[in-house]
């Protein structure tokens, strides 16, 4: 049987995202943004341990939208 993740751990979310560090997702826990914009949610579970569902970590990324490149149109 193979299980899939639907919860990362900070490590894994920066791993899943692409974009920054671990560091920079602890980060995001105190001051409430990631690159610019509202950090994503995540679960504290007991005293210690964080994570962040799959589809969390999904709907922060749509809100980027996709470019085919950064030339000017003429």
């Amino acid at each position: 049987m193979t299980i899939t993740a639907q919860r990362y751990t900070t490590k894994d979310a920066a791993a899943y995202l692409g974009c920054c560090s671990s560091n920079s997702i602890k980060q995001s826990r105190h001051t409430g943004i990631l690159l610019g914009v509202d950090a994503p949610a995540y679960i504290k579970i007991g005293g210690w341990a964080v994570v962040y569902k799959k589809e969390t970590l999904d709907q922060w990324l749509d809100q980027f939208t996709e470019q085919n490149n950064t030339a000017q149109s003429a």
